[in-house]
């Protein structure tokens, strides 16, 4: 801790959700980088979840008429006014990444994957999104090894 009294832990925490804040606003869902490398070679790979403490967030589009504008997974156990819901995800639970996409171009650190959640627990036709930061990025557009196990490819 500083000689505020506030810790590292602290800051990290409100930055993630000033960065959670920023992107409920954001309607627009971006610039579409499927095709782009490194995240070409992920799109339509399995994941099993292998953690238990992984979240899906219903993330409000905006604050003032509370509809759910896109669900996203994040590692963390965090909490704010955008957010609709979380439900826990169950360790085995299978993702499929279906595209790539770059919501604030100007930032490195804005991909994220649209993926499909297998026999999921949440609300229907609402997009999940699975952001490459706060946990779940691995190397090279790899998703977190601690969190996700990568399966085989079904013949």
């Amino acid at each position: 801790m500083n000689a505020q009294g506030v810790g590292i832990r602290d800051i990290r925490g409100w930055a993630c959700l000033f960065v959670l804040a920023l992107a409920a606003c954001q309607v627009d869902r971006g610039k579409e980088i499927t095709s782009t490398r490194p995240y070409a070679d992920r799109i339509g790979a399995k994941y099993s979840v292998v953690i238990d403490d992984l979240y899906a967030y219903g993330v409000y589009e905006s604050l003032n008429d509370r509809r759910v504008s896109y669900i996203e997974l994040v590692p963390l156990n965090i909490a704010g006014p955008e957010f609709a819901f979380r439900r826990k995800v169950p360790r085995g639970q299978v993702i499929r990444i279906l595209s790539a996409w770059r919501r604030f171009p100007l930032l490195d650190r804005s991909v994220y994957y649209l993926v499909a959640v297998e026999n999921p627990d949440l609300p229907q036709g609402i997009p999940v999104e699975l952001q490459l930061d706060r946990g779940n990025e691995g190397i090279g557009g790899e998703l977190n090894p601690a969190v996700y196990k990568r399966l085989p490819k079904e013949n």
